[in-house]
């Protein structure tokens, strides 16, 4: 960052703090280096557009160390991928890392929808620069036009930044804008986030609505039986077809399904192991928190104390990660197994419900005969008796 304002004198160079050092240079080493810089490129060139070629093509790569630096030392590591965050990045932190305060103003152009401007009234590589008349429209910003295109690129938002004067009325020195023109392919990427950010669609291979679904678990209506099981004779050609090139259901499925239930095998291993050493652990240290004698908690009883409190950290980190992973799986995987298991348990309930109404019209039937078979034995019964009573 360049200093601009005065800095705080010492009387000592060894009073000065050295943990609240400001990572500043002198603006006046700035401004002398600057113009050997401008200078030396001037001898170099023919023309004014070479000039700020090749000023913007050194400020290209102070860009890129720039944005390698801030990216090294952001703790999260974060990395920004939608277009108004990297250009708040550049209006901020890249602003004020470089010349110690953020930029003027951000606006979007009015023409082009791919292009953006940051303004500065007085940018700083502009201050001292007097430009002759012979040299025109020349403007020293395209060094930092160069900077914000060198961030933008290593940021994988490719663009065609330039510098420009505008003037501005009741003030004699012009403002300098840096005009930002992103490539389509940046567009086009932004455009597709936002959809995706607006609308997630799973998929769903069932050729009939969840409402319908629901209808025909609960009311179990002679239309949703049927459905169903046209569906399943559907589903049960198609398996018998494959079969004969698939080779009657081995092969990649098989395999699938043995690996799956192996991985559930072993997480289910993994939890029981985690839960065990959090409980056994915190037995322990309950039991020896019950001493309440000091001198008997010597120091290898604190050192052990210690330890189980490590492994109940270390277990409850374990199960942290087990979950995330589980999350991870579930969203790179999709959703479609997720939807295949769930029609696969609704057939299977409604394969359940058929053979229960069926079982119940079966007991039904056989209480049926069994009354009437009751009735007539009573009413044999009872005959007999009268005849016998007459005299």
């Amino acid at each position: 960052m360049i200093g601009v304002g005065k800095m705080k004198q010492y009387s000592n160079v060894l009073d000065k703090p050295l943990s609240k050092g400001k990572q500043e240079v002198s603006l006046s080493a700035f401004a002398f280096l600057f113009s050997e810089l401008v200078q030396y490129n001037q001898t170099q060139v023919d023309n004014i557009a070479e000039l700020e070629r090749r000023l913007e093509d050194a400020g290209y790569a102070v860009g890129a160390r720039v944005l390698e630096l801030l990216c090294h030392r952001d703790k999260g590591n974060r990395r920004e991928t939608r277009l108004l965050g990297i250009l708040s990045f550049v209006h901020s932190t890249v602003w004020k890392v470089l010349f110690g305060k953020v930029a003027d103003s951000l606006e979007k152009g009015t023409e082009h929808e791919d292009e953006y401007m940051i303004s500065e009234k007085e940018l700083l590589v502009n201050r001292f620069i007097s430009i002759p008349k012979d040299m025109g429209t020349f403007n020293c910003g395209a060094f930092v036009a160069g900077i914000v295109r060198g961030v933008l690129d290593g940021a994988g938002f490719p663009a065609v930044v330039t510098a420009h004067f505008v003037p501005v009325e009741g003030q004699q020195r012009p403002r300098t804008t840096i005009l930002i023109k992103f490539a389509e392919e940046v567009l086009r990427r932004e455009a597709r986030l936002y959809q995706n950010q607006r609308v997630i669609v799973f998929p769903r291979k069932s050729s009939y609505s969840s409402s319908e679904r629901l209808g025909c678990g609960k009311e179990r209506s002679n239309q949703c039986k049927g459905r169903e099981k046209e569906r399943r004779m559907n589903k049960g050609g198609g398996a018998a077809s494959g079969g004969g090139l698939g080779g009657g259901g081995s092969g990649p499925t098989a395999a699938a399904a043995a690996a799956a239930a192996q991985k559930q095998k072993a997480l289910l291993q993994r939890v029981e192991t985690d839960i065990a050493n959090i409980v056994d652990n915190f037995s322990s240290l309950v039991n020896v928190s019950r001493v309440n004698d000091p001198p008997v908690r010597n120091s290898q009883e604190a050192f052990m104390m210690e330890m189980r409190a490590a492994r109940m950290v270390q277990a409850a980190d374990s199960l942290l990660k087990l979950v995330s992973e589980l999350k991870q799986t579930a969203i790179f995987s999709g959703f479609a197994s997720l939807n295949d298991h769930v029609e696969q348990r609704i057939v299977e309930f409604n394969q359940q419900a058929e053979k229960t109404d069926q079982m119940l019209a079966r007991i039904g039937e056989e209480a049926a005969a069994s009354l009437k078979e009751l009735e007539s034995h009573y009413y044999s019964s009872a005959l007999r008796t009268s005849e016998n009573l007459q005299p």
